[in-house]
């Protein structure tokens, strides 16, 4: 009988402790934050956004030694926080051959007096150059309340630093993004292979430029890899009162999400030999950033084939030497009635040669009504933005947002999904986001996804249920 009561006692032990939830690592995409070119540390206050991508399965690490090619070749993406120590020239070719063989780069950079008082802007700008971004030395800033994110404790000097961005180029990072909160930062420059994917409101400023011209989010394909640059880190912050009433920004408007979303897109591997200007040279050996015109040479670079200045693809008269204000031509062989390319613009309007195009607008020049960089003469879908090569949307038959030829699940009663299309489950407990009434807590199938309710067993109540079983056992030893 004693035996009986040892083993339902050791076995009731057993049941309780093995209640107690358990987490398991998840095998994904490895990331490398470095610590040893800068005094952030990402571990401590990117905590909260950390948190956020270990549920979506990376694994972060955290470097405070040089970087070079052995310690890179472990990870899939490589995060430069603001750095302020110079690079070595070997960590510049490192980080330059880890995105060309399919790496990504992630660069968030501060607010201009910081990026010039804490010699961030000249490290900083030894590693984003190399692939199209430069980052200025000054600070962003709009005057318009409404575009101002309110209840910081700096509103009464700085609110014209904290601004809502609103205008984005359409770009896996910025899908669904509507409300970007930028915390005193810079502008960047952007030329090829970069674009520009986030841009300031009409009333936006940072030092001269204004506008659109402000721009503070880009990114590049280089070679098989992908580079992100920001000029702002403080966005991703959580759980700091450094601004009044907000928790950090983390929280704030779509912050989050773009987050997400650049992670998600650095994560996916570039297509090999990106060509953004579709000039048939790769953007890794394409010295020029000239979309709409392929006439080019092995570096990239419109040809002019009669030397006189005025490029092939802009020259009326290739193979005669005229002058640029004569498109090419020699004088007085364009006048108003000569249309050479037969696009319905007279020669001495017209600022493109495309007799293979009629679709062209007042200038002659091949219109591109979805503004997808590939002109409507050749556009299968002219009126919707695409990045196939026939200009057309890809599929995406359950509306997920990840295109069939990348989804591997059928969902369309579900858009929480990750990177291949299938539906999330954050909290693993096999019931996904969209039918999961508890997210973020592990429970049942059939309670919805919730932990089960009723009365719970605490350690109190565990300690007396062992110490009655004991005493039964004394009792009957007696």
């Amino acid at each position: 009988m004693t035996r009986n009561i040892y083993y339902i006692l050791i076995s009731f032990v057993l049941l309780s402790l093995a209640t107690v939830g358990g987490h398991s690592d998840q095998q994904g995409t490895r990331i490398l934050f470095d610590e040893y070119h800068a005094e952030w540390n990402p571990s401590l206050q990117f905590s909260r956004f950390i948190m956020a991508l270990d549920r979506e399965g990376y694994i972060s690490d955290y470097s405070e030694e040089k970087i070079d090619s052995y310690v890179l070749s472990a990870y899939d993406i490589l995060v430069l926080l603001a750095p302020s120590l110079d690079f070595e020239v070997y960590e510049k070719e490192a980080i330059k051959d880890f995105v060309e063989n399919g790496g990504s780069l992630l660069i968030f950079g501060e607010v201009g007096g910081t990026m010039t008082s804490q010699g961030i802007i000249d490290p900083i700008n030894s590693i984003s150059t190399m692939f199209g971004i430069e980052f200025n030395s000054d600070t962003v800033y709009d005057m318009e309340q409404e575009n101002q994110i309110p209840d910081t404790e700096t509103a009464s000097r700085y609110a014209e630093r904290f601004v809502i961005i609103r205008t984005f180029q359409r770009h896996p990072v910025t899908y669904n993004i509507f409300d970007f909160g930028y915390i005193e930062g810079c502008s960047l420059d952007v030329y090829s292979p970069a674009l520009g994917l986030a841009f300031g409101n009409p009333t936006t400023k940072a030092g001269s430029r204004e506008g659109e011209d402000v721009i503070v989010l880009a990114a590049a394909e280089y070679g098989e890899g992908r580079v992100l640059a920001v000029g702002d880190k403080d966005f991703l912050v959580g759980g700091s009162r450094r601004f009044g009433a907000h928790d950090g920004f983390l929280v704030y408007g779509d912050n989050e999400r773009l987050g997400l979303s650049i992670f998600e897109w650095a994560a996916t591997r570039a297509a090999e030999g990106a060509d953004r200007d579709a000039d048939g040279v790769p953007d890794a050996s394409d010295g020029c950033y000239n979309p709409g015109c392929s006439k080019v040479d092995s570096r990239g670079c419109p040809k002019d084939t009669d030397g006189d200045g005025t490029d092939d693809c802009s020259d009326r008269c290739v193979g005669q030497a005229g002058s640029s204000a004569n498109y090419g031509c020699p004088a007085g062989s364009a006048d108003t009635e000569t249309d050479s390319d037969g696009d319905g613009v007279s020669d001495n309007q017209d600022q493109c040669s495309n007799p293979d195009c009629t679709v062209v607008d007042s200038q002659g020049c091949p219109m591109d009504t979805d503004e997808d960089l590939l002109n409507d003469c050749v556009d299968q879908c002219p009126d919707e933005f695409g990045e196939k090569d026939d200009g057309c949307p890809e599929s995406d038959s359950d509306d997920d947002g990840v295109p069939d030829d990348q989804d591997q699940c059928y969902n369309p009663e579900c858009r929480t999904v990750d990177s291949v299309g299938c539906p999330r489950d954050s909290d693993g407990d096999g019931v996904n986001d969209c039918l999961d009434n508890c997210p973020n807590q592990s429970g049942l199938f059939e309670n919805n996804g919730c932990p089960r309710q009723g009365p719970q067993v605490c350690a109190g109540t565990l300690l007396i249920s062992i110490l009655i079983a004991f005493g039964a056992m004394h009792t009957l030893r007696r």
